[in-house]
């Protein structure tokens, strides 16, 4: 009942940007063994970056729907290195027209695989891709909102944009020293390159040698 549902959504909030489906997670033998963070019915662009940053852990490209003409004039998606954070800002380009309206209820599968982007790909091009992504916040955290509730929110994503970036950076360094620790000494060097900070860098050991 998914197309169902984001008719019905279409009609309840015309002029909408951008439709959400609840997910289920599914595994390798289609079997269901978790769901997404339920969302409230409505929400703005700047708490939908809010709310991902904080508290909706997984959402995948799949799941949302795109009002087509508003995408094409934004340039379609957004292009990254092996489309790293890709799928988060197009969702917000797709937002920041009306806003996003999120099914009640379940509509959508993902499947869970090891062979996926996410568990596999180079670190470099994921390092790459994280800056840019960075890149792209600051510029779009430019504009002020005018409502007063996402200025709330909006307040907190520029106190912790950098900080929520170097703990991204370190998170995704740190599973490729999982699969190598011998990597350590090349990332002492390394770090730089992509602005890691020595903090990052220190959180980054500390979960790769758990």
């Amino acid at each position: 009942n998914c197309l169902e549902e984001y008719v019905r959504l279409i009609a309840k909030y015309p002029g909408i940007g951008l439709l959400h489906g609840w997910t289920e997670i599914i595994d390798e033998n289609s079997t269901a063994y978790q769901k997404t963070v339920h969302r409230c019915e409505y929400e703005s662009v700047i708490s939908l970056i809010w709310h991902r940053w904080h508290v909706y852990n997984q959402q995948f490209i799949g799941d949302f729907c795109f009002e087509a003409a508003w995408l094409r004039k934004q340039g379609g998606f957004y292009f990254l290195p092996l489309a790293w954070g890709a799928d988060d800002i197009s969702a917000f380009i797709g937002a920041s027209k009306n806003g996003v309206a999120n099914t009640q209820s379940i509509v959508f599968q993902y499947r869970r695989n090891p062979y996926t982007i996410s568990s596999t790909g180079n670190v470099e091009l994921k390092l790459e891709a994280i800056l840019k992504e960075y890149e792209w916040y600051k510029k779009f955290l430019c504009q002020v909102p005018n409502n007063q509730e996402d200025i709330l929110y909006y307040r907190e994503l520029v106190r912790k944009l950098d900080v929520y970036f170097q703990k991204k950076l370190g998170h995704n360094l740190s599973n490729a020293l999982k699969n190598s620790k011998l990597l350590v000494f090349i990332w002492v060097f390394r770090r730089c390159k992509y602005n890691i900070s020595f903090k990052a860098f220190v959180y980054a050991l500390s979960e790769a040698f758990k």
